[in-house]
């Protein structure tokens, strides 16, 4: 791992300098926090002196999908890999389908093309398995599952990637993003089952009897749940999806960060000041700093 520190030196001008190169035994975001607090700490550096962080967008950094941890999802992702491998591994193929997203893709006619014209028995299984798995009504459900939340989340995801971010705002679309997520775990249900039967008939995938008794392959009979399978795709993968989402969202903006983060807006310094409040400034200090002001500070303090 690599480090690098960005500073103003005492003319003012900002400077960037290579520090450090380390071995990490994992690129875990818990290890490589160590290693930066040890590295920094070497060179006499607080890292409470940190202003600001910089990285690449990598998963470490930025946390996965948590709903991978969903057997199902998984399933779905390494399934996705898989298919968009077997198109991409031919320009021609890749340029073809890029040609019907522009449109409609009707029938899936890119992968039915391999599985009869593939240059190789390989090719030819491949996408006859691809073409399988793509239509299967739990590839479509999961699929249309991740459009409606991604498509929640994409927004949030934007702003946090920004480089330069209101804080307020921020929170406000922490705020709305939870709000969406939740009304769609109460209230999306029916709604996506209907889009998603829609979609496989007309796309001539077999909809399963959704009243009918779940069977979960790989597991006997006593240890399995007597569901319905409409029961198993709307607690076992819709709302588990949407949970762990709403988790990870509640982990990384608990109610305690997002009060810190709206009452440290008071001390900035844009507009002469404009969001000053003697009262929030008060109250921070109460509750977040209580050890950094002695009784008689905070006496004095909103004086």
């Amino acid at each position: 791992m690599a480090l690098v520190i960005r500073f103003v030196d005492r003319s003012g001008f900002i400077r960037e300098r290579f520090l450090d190169i380390v071995h990490v035994k994992d690129t875990t975001a818990a290890t490589l926090k160590e290693e930066i607090s040890f590295v920094l700490s070497h060179h006499n550096l607080d890292v409470q002196n940190i202003r600001g962080q910089g990285y690449d967008g990598a998963s470490n950094m930025r946390g996965e999908w948590n709903a991978r941890e969903i057997s199902d999802v998984h399933t779905f992702f390494q399934n996705l890999i898989f298919i968009i491998n077997i198109v991409s591994a031919s320009c021609k193929r890749n340029d073809e389908l890029r040609a019907f997203q522009a449109s409609t893709i009707e029938h899936l006619v890119v992968i039915s093309e391999i599985e009869t014209d593939g240059s190789t028995y390989s090719q030819r299984g491949d996408a006859a398995f691809s073409f399988k798995l793509l239509m299967s009504f739990d590839f479509a459900l999961i699929l249309h599952i991740m459009k409606d939340v991604i498509g929640i989340t994409d927004m949030l995801c934007q702003a946090l990637q920004q480089k330069s971010q209101d804080i307020l705002n921020v929170m406000h679309l922490v705020t709305t993003t939870k709000t969406l997520i939740q009304k769609l775990r109460d209230d999306g249900w029916k709604t996506l089952l209907e889009e998603v039967t829609s979609f496989c008939k007309h796309q001539d995938i077999e909809v399963p009897d959704m009243d009918g008794c779940f069977s979960s392959v790989g597991r006997s009979r006593r240890k399995q749940k007597l569901v319905t399978v409409e029961h198993h795709y709307q607690v076992d993968i819709f709302t588990a999806i949407i949970d762990q989402q709403l988790q990870e969202l509640n982990n990384r903006f608990n109610e305690q960060a997002i009060e810190l983060l709206q009452l440290s807006t008071t001390l900035d310094p844009r507009n002469s000041y404009k969001l000053f409040n003697v009262e929030d400034i008060c109250l921070l200090v109460d509750k977040f700093y209580p050890q950094d002001f002695s009784d008689q500070e905070k006496i004095h303090l909103r004086l």
